[in-house]
């Protein structure tokens, strides 16, 4: 059945009964002997309606032809039904398609223009770029270079590039060829019909019509299977058949909650007088630099409002490169952001594995943004780890958005510890804590007061100042767009390039703490876990209250939030006489310890047994593999590299606990004083 598109539906259901239903009430012109009338009166009591018109025919058999798909509907419904009846285009089946058109109130979402940058003239748009930047004066400010370039590259890509004509029927594997042998199937298929309902039955014309129909789904089934060989042998379609694999619950798509970013608390207490060290020296930028970040980019990633990928800028990048040069060495010079780059389209995708996904908290928002400021964005946060890397501007055991410092890495740094506490006969107190909205809740003024302690370089404070300034956003749910508003408290973006980078200044504070045999702390971006070491868990009190104590201070003075519910404290012993299940008090909640928590996504239980995590790594090991067998028509080097993108990463992963990994030298300095 065909719906029509932009309505709501209440109570809209298709059945297919069977033959015997040929009762008036439910469309048929006759009642049959074995008319089944319990149905029909079950579909009376409930206030059902049949709208398609009485003595409409909705299967075609070969001599025999019945009304068993039915279309019901609630009375209210029914009553703003346009259209139900059989709809004009046969599609090859026994059973005829039906269309049921609605009036309905909703607003109809704008069908966005999608362009075919595959099929781009590419020369012509760089030589109308050129031409068209030629003419227009190159003006002084960030600003006007900004939307110089914009323009010109905005008017020659949307007078070039070929448009896609959507169609509620299209089909990517659909060629011409089968439209025409649809019109032959079609045209036999009528004339049969036509010369039964006249009582000439004609066997050359039946066998003509199954014959033409036979050919068509045939072809449809070929065309098929061709195509997806066809769309497999391009390297660049292997990782879009892997989201194939996926069952695609983390859309954007079904009833979205009120989403809300909480401003920042009324009092955030004073940061007081904090050791600065003397600002690092940053060279200035070159081609190369920006180069590299564009190239690294994913050519076809989700762009921002502009709708550029970056295939667009790559392809068009000798005709624009000393432009854009020139924008982000000004941009970066005068700490000004063009506003198209501080404009995000946010898109609320789902958290994987929550309950209940009516409340906000269950979504994360996803910022799309300008591919070309990401490009920037991509050059700031290279310089600045560049700089933590050469200068020692964070503390060494913050892992995450840093190179050669894995998540692997610090959950074995983690282990380490605990078997080296057990060895001398003592008890591992862990807290893990988790920050409410982490790069929504940063605090712009803290962030730059902390990265100046840190010795980040003037023109980079003021040029993150701009960044975290006056952003505004629309908001993508369900394929519409809202208006463009202002963010009072943006934070960090989420889908920035710099965005984790920024946020290891804003926790620096909290992570800076010594690790040796008493004790530790490490962070993974915005996860923070500390820990304790002594002879009971019960000795071990003091040092976990004072973690807290530290951690709470911080969130005073950061205008973060911590979610008490999801602070989990753990007691690791070989010894069950040693645990200790006394709550602790966070935040006016009692947090009790457990027997296992999840650290950086790794079940870790309180005797390193792992074997809810090992339980978990074989389901999800085996889901994935079995994600493979959705995908068929793969060759073997295919599949192998779908094995590898997207099996053995989650293989290898969840296996973390049973392999041995030695420390790197970075992480044999985690015991020295820092």
């Amino acid at each position: 059945m065909l719906l029509a598109q932009n309505t709501q539906f209440k109570e809209v259901r298709s059945i297919r009964p069977g033959p015997s239903l040929e009762a008036p009430a439910v469309g048929g012109s006759k009642s049959g002997v074995m008319v089944e009338e319990g149905l029909i009166k079950s579909i009376g009591g409930v206030g059902h309606w049949s709208l398609l018109r009485r003595g409409t025919k909705t299967w075609q058999g070969r001599n025999y032809e019945t009304t068993i798909d039915l279309v019901l509907a609630s009375e209210e419904l029914a009553d703003a039904t346009i259209r139900c009846a059989i709809h004009g285009t046969e599609h090859g089946s026994d059973h005829r398609t039906i269309e049921a058109t609605f009036d309905s109130s909703v607003p109809a979402p704008k069908q966005e223009e999608r362009l075919l940058f595959k099929n781009a003239p590419w020369k012509e748009i760089k030589g109308k770029i050129v031409d068209t930047l030629r003419d227009k004066p190159r003006g002084n400010t960030v600003q006007q270079k900004t939307d110089r370039l914009m323009t010109a590259v905005l008017e020659a890509v949307q007078a070039l590039t070929p448009r896609a004509k959507p169609s509620p029927y299209a089909k990517r594997w659909w060629t011409h060829d089968l439209t025409q042998l649809r019109h032959v199937y079609t045209y036999w298929r009528n004339r049969a019909r036509a010369a039964r309902r006249a009582g000439q039955n004609s066997a050359v014309l039946e066998d003509t019509a199954n014959a033409s129909a036979k050919q068509y789904h045939d072809a449809i089934r070929q065309r098929k299977n061709s195509h997806w060989k066809e769309f497999l042998a391009d390297n660049d379609n292997i990782w879009k058949a892997a989201k194939y694999m996926k069952s695609g619950d983390d859309a954007a798509f079904g009833k979205v909650p009120q989403l809300v970013l909480p401003p920042l608390p009324d009092n955030i207490e004073d940061e007081g007088l904090q050791h600065r060290r003397a600002p690092v020296t940053m060279p200035d930028l070159t081609l190369e630099e920006v180069e590299r970040q564009l190239w690294a980019t994913k050519s076809w990633k989700a762009p921002g409002e502009d709708g550029l990928p970056a295939i667009v800028w790559k392809q068009i990048w000798p005709s624009v490169k000393h432009d854009v040069l020139d924008i982000f060495q000004t941009s970066l010079k005068e700490g000004v952001i063009p506003r198209q780059w501080r404009h995000a389209r946010i898109t609320p995708l789902k958290k994987p594995g929550k309950d209940d996904y009516t409340i906000a908290k269950a979504w994360r928002p996803i910022s799309l943004l300008a591919t070309l400021g990401k490009v920037l964005e991509s050059v700031v946060a290279e310089r600045i780890s560049q700089a933590v890397e050469t200068h020692g501007l964070l503390p060494t055991n913050h892992f995450g958005a840093r190179k050669q410092r894995s998540a692997e890495q610090a959950l074995v740094l983690i282990q380490e510890h605990i078997f080296s506490t057990w060895r001398s006969r003592h008890v591992v107190s862990l807290v893990s804590f988790d920050v409410k909205g982490a790069y929504n809740g940063v605090c712009k003024e803290r962030l730059l007061q902390r990265m100046k302690a840190r010795g980040i370089p003037e023109g980079i404070l003021r040029w993150v100042d701009a960044f975290c300034s006056e952003r505004t956003a629309t908001i993508m749910i369900n394929g519409q767009s809202s208006e463009s508003r202002p963010l009072p408290q943006a934070g960090l973006p989420q889908g920035s390039p710099l965005s984790p980078m920024l946020f290891l200044f804003f926790n620096a504070d909290l992570v800076q703490t010594q690790i040796d045999r008493n004790g530790g702390a490490i962070a993974f971006v915005d996860d923070y876990t500390a820990w304790v070491s002594g002879p009971t868990a019960q000795s071990n009190r003091r040092g976990i209250q004072a973690i807290i104590d530290k951690a709470l201070d911080w969130e005073r003075r950061s205008g973060a939030t911590f979610e008490a519910e999801k602070t989990a404290i753990i007691h690791f012993t070989r010894y069950t006489g040693r645990v200790d299940s006394e709550p602790f008090t966070i935040k006016g909640e009692k947090v009790s310890p457990k027997d296992q928590v999840k650290v950086l996504g790794v079940v870790m239980d309180s005797r390193l047994h792992y074997k809810q995590h090992m339980a978990r790594a074989a389901t999800r090991g085996l889901e994935a593999a079995m994600e493979l067998k959705h995908l068929k028509g793969m060759a073997p080097s295919t599949t192998r590299q779908l094995f590898t993108a997207m099996v053995a990463p989650v293989v290898d992963y969840e296996n973390y606990p049973t392999v041995p990994v030695p420390l790197s030298p970075p992480d044999r300095l985690l015991h020295w004083r820092q």
